[in-house]
This record gives C-alpha cells, sequence and structure tokens, in this order.
C-alpha cells in the first residue's frame, strides 16, 4: 500500500535541483566517528604442531677434521722487545685439525698488505693453503714454518698446527699478523 502524504517515499533529485519544504537531503557513502574500542576478546585455540625441520648439517668441532674447501684463522706476534736474540720462535695451533699437513711448498708469508693468487687477503687462503699475512714487520728474515708432530723437524704445517721461526736481523725486531688455512 503506498505511503500517505509522502511519507516513506524516496524522490532523486537531478544535479542543481534542491529538496522542497518538508523533505530532506540524504548523503550516501558517508563515514562517521570511530566508534569506542570494544572488549578483547578470548583467546583462541592452539593450532596444530609444525612438522619437524630437515636436521642441520653437523658443526665444526676439535673432535673432527676441518672440511676440505672449510677454513679457519688466527694471529701470531712476536718480538725481541730490547733483548739481544738471534732467533724468535712462535707456535699455533689449529682449532680444528687438518685431515693432512700441508707442505711447505703450499705455505706463504706475505709482507704487509701484500697479496698472491693462493693468498688474496687477510681472512683466505686457497685450497691446500697456509697464508701468513704480517701485518706489520721489522728487523726479522721471513719465518721459517715447520711441525714437530712426526717428532722430528718437517717443514710445513702438521695436521694441529705449525711453528714460525724467525733469524733475528735487528735488536728490537717485532712481527706481528694474520694466518689462514684452508684445508685440501
Amino acid at each position: 500500500m503506498p505511503a500517505q502524504n509522502g511519507e516513506g517515499r524516496l524522490k532523486l533529485l537531478k544535479s542543481g535541483e534542491h529538496c522542497r519544504r518538508g523533505q530532506k537531503t540524504v548523503a550516501w557513502s558517508q563515514t562517521g566517528p570511530a566508534g569506542v574500542k570494544g572488549a578483547t576478546g578470548a583467546a583462541g585455540a592452539s593450532g596444530p604442531a609444525g612438522a619437524a625441520g630437515a636436521t642441520g648439517a653437523n658443526g665444526f668441532s676439535a673432535l673432527s677434521t676441518l672440511p676440505s674447501g672449510a677454513s679457519e684463522s688466527g694471529a701470531y706476534s712476536v718480538e725481541t722487545g730490547n733483548a739481544t736474540v738471534a732467533q724468535l720462535t712462535e707456535s699455533e695451533s689449529f682449532s680444528i685439525p687438518l685431515a693432512a699437513p700441508i707442505d711447505v711448498t703450499h705455505v706463504q708469508y706475505l709482507s704487509v698488505g701484500a697479496t698472491g693468487t693462493n693468498c688474496p687477503g687477510v681472512g683466505q687462503a686457497a685450497r691446500g693453503f697456509l697464508c701468513l699475512y704480517s701485518g706489520e714487520e721489522t728487523g726479522l728474515d721471513r719465518p721459517e714454518v715447520f711441525n714437530f708432530e712426526s717428532r722430528k723437524f718437517v717443514e710445513g704445517t702438521g695436521r694441529s698446527g705449525f711453528s714460525l721461526q724467525w733469524t733475528v736481523l735487528l735488536k728490537e725486531a717485532f712481527d706481528a699478523g694474520t694466518w689462514t688455512v684452508t684445508a685440501a
């Protein structure tokens, strides 16, 4: 049944027309002010447990050998102080032993700032090489690299480390640097 006296009817006006007396303008798609925040809802149920992840690779340990292609590094430092000595010796241990010693032809000593094909920079060594990077040196000859693991003097490294021996050229001499070895 139609509404009486125009109540409940909707009349659309063309652009530019205005409401008559007794009519109201209705604005569509308007956003009102935000309401008051509601109370926090109850916690939801726990979801199911996820699947177990894949087993990670074994870490390095002093009880194993350094994997092929993996590297480890350390630091060395020697000085005469103000004493007169003919030689200085320093020994270094590998935190993780090598599978095999490195012969002296695969050991390189690099003076301050120097690099090479098998020793491209501090913290790096080609596979099967020991690189000694001098950071500062004066008054010493290049060190000899040897080990006593076989209970005799052998040039190169052992499986567990190496020793360095310098001939002293000046009374106040020193050498300090780093080393990196990469397993063959």
